[in-house]
């Protein structure tokens, strides 16, 4: 994502508006992520805020939400408000990491989550490098993005995505910062080919929320319950748990 005031940036978020009718999906990413989510929580690129409410569900300690757009922000700043919890410590900024990383320093993070965000990010090795000087020993992060660079289309362009990932990549990615890797996985099997059809053949420019919601209800519950015994080994998606030494 380019450097500009984070106070003069609006996104349309269309993207954002259909994966908030996926609650089944993120449910699943939660399951899986939630061993290695600790008592100080930060989120960036949280958006409106859709993926907020599951990290709100649980509870931390501390939790820090950041968007740098200023209409996900209003947005965000909402969800919050409604979804908090007197257990939890809640803050959130419109801004950049690197433009609060030290004053994230004071809340001691020890997990920071990224989910659809990293592909929006142009020097994504310097953002993982400074979440790494953030983190205490052990501490962990998680990043979930678009996979396969073979499916980047107009539509990853439109919503201003760098690129897609691989296992392999993501991978590379986290040993070049110096991080130990957890886990490494593709979801969402079923996903891609229905994904390569609408984008890449018939060239859609948008996310359907009412499509999106539709197949969170009906698919989502099978195909996690298929890749919970058989792996995926590709994905629309890939997720990526990697630890600090």
């Amino acid at each position: 994502m380019s450097k500009i005031d984070p106070k003069l940036l609006t996104y349309e978020g269309c993207d954002l508006e259909a994966m908030s009718q996926a609650p089944n999906y993120y449910g699943w990413l939660i399951g899986i992520i939630k061993p290695y989510i600790g008592k100080a929580v930060v989120e960036v690129g949280a958006g409106s805020g859709s993926f907020s409410r599951q990290l709100l569900a649980m509870q931390p300690k501390r939790a820090v939400f950041i968007e740098p757009t200023k209409n996900m922000f209003k947005l965000l700043k909402q969800t919050v408000e409604q979804y908090k919890t007197k257990a939890t410590e809640a803050k959130v900024y419109n801004a950049y990491l690197s433009d609060i990383a030290t004053q994230l320093r004071a809340d001691q993070p020890d997990t920071f989550i990224y989910i659809n965000v990293f592909e929006h990010i142009e020097d994504d090795l310097k953002e993982l490098k400074t979440i790494k000087d953030l983190l205490p020993a052990g501490g962990h992060v998680i990043i979930f993005v678009p996979a396969h660079q073979a499916l980047f289309s107009e539509f990853d362009a439109s919503i201003g995505h760098f690129r897609r990932y691989s296992k392999r990549t993501v991978t590379q990615l986290a040993e070049d910062a110096g991080l130990e890797i957890l886990q490494t996985r593709y979801m969402d099997m079923a996903g891609t080919l229905p994904w390569w059809f609408s984008f890449k053949v018939m060239k859609s420019k948008k996310l359907t929320p009412k499509l999106v919601g539709v197949y969170d209800m009906f698919c989502i519950p099978i195909i996690k319950t298929l890749e919970t015994v058989v792996p995926a080994q590709f994905g629309k998606n890939v997720l990526l748990v990697a630890r600090k030494k």
